[in-house]
């Protein structure tokens, strides 16, 4: 359980880390180290909680299939864990325009 937990924080961190390159770059051209910092920590608890959510998921069909049913899916974690990322590259992207624009 904490390895599938460890990899989704792993990917998951890198990705956004990744995805947020253009608000990185703007804070530093800027020189506004908290929009820098903030999107960073703010990585960070997306990762964090994505990884919350693939460790609860995991249990949950481990529990399912210790009940003996042969059919078991959590498809609504791998949902919200890409609507979590989303809004998150969303909001990036959209203040690394908006700051670019000033």
């Amino acid at each position: 359980m904490a390895l599938r937990a460890l990899t989704t924080f792993l990917v998951v961190g890198g990705g956004l880390l990744l995805a947020a390159v253009p608000v990185f770059l703007v804070g530093r051209v800027r020189n506004e180290p908290r929009l820098v910092r903030s999107f960073g920590l703010g990585a960070i608890a997306v990762a964090i909680l994505c990884a919350a959510i693939a460790a609860g998921s995991e249990r949950q069909v481990a529990q399912c299939l210790e009940a003996g049913n042969s059919d078991c899916i959590d498809s609504g974690a791998a949902g919200l864990q890409l609507v979590i990322v989303v809004i998150y590259v969303i909001a990036a992207w959209s203040t690394a325009w908006l700051t670019y624009r000033e």
